[in-house]
């Protein structure tokens, strides 16, 4: 009886401060309270504070903070974060945070994940969104990436981007990317050549 007690109390204690920090995050408190109060909320590892997170994610006008809502997203591990997470990929003005929501959506394992991925893939303007995004489709061992991944291995100007690309098709291991990988051996730039080279040596032992 004690023991059951305690928890009980402890939960209720949990409770009361997952409230106040919702509270504090969607407030007119400073940036650092909020900040702070995001924190909080991912190291709950409880979807249920996806709801709040997300709406600061939506409409806080501070990209700090609006990065920290991605990283407590991203701690949660929970498909309720896809979508918040989808939205502010696609439509974040901050590239740290668009970069950030990457990172935040492969965490999540989720298959409706790789839509948003390919779009960041393939339209983003910052490369290192882009990289970050081919990064992460390769991680998701999705087939549905490897037409996306072959486009950037071929078309994307930043040879960062095509090198990612490269050894994502690599770990996806689709043969339907052997023939551009092998072109890739005559890409302009030395870390796209020897990641094409890795790539091929290992599609030939599958």
């Amino acid at each position: 009886m004690r023991d059951s007690g305690r928890a009980r109390a402890s939960t209720t204690t949990q409770s009361r401060l997952t409230a106040e920090a919702a509270d504090e995050l969607l407030g007119d408190r400073s940036r650092v309270s909020q900040k702070r109060a995001a924190t909080t909320l991912g190291q709950t590892h409880d979807a249920r504070n996806a709801g709040p997170l997300a709406q600061a994610l939506a409409e806080n006008e501070d990209p700090t903070v609006r990065l920290s809502a991605v990283k407590a997203l991203g701690k949660l591990r929970s498909a309720a974060a896809v979508g918040p997470l989808s939205d502010a990929l696609l439509g974040d003005p901050d590239s740290d945070v668009r970069e950030a929501t990457v990172r935040a959506l492969e965490k999540t394992w989720s298959a409706t994940a790789v839509s948003p991925l390919v779009q960041a893939l393939q339209q983003d303007g910052s490369a290192l969104v882009r990289d970050a995004a081919a990064k992460a489709l390769g991680k998701t061992w999705d087939e549905s990436a490897v037409d996306p991944l072959v486009q950037a291995l071929t078309s994307d100007p930043n040879p960062r981007v095509r090198e990612s690309a490269a050894r994502a098709l690599g770990v996806i291991g689709d043969s339907r990317a052997a023939s551009a990988i092998a072109r890739a051996l005559s890409d302009a730039h030395p870390w796209v050549r020897e990641q094409a080279t890795t790539v091929l040596a290992v599609l030939g032992r599958r």
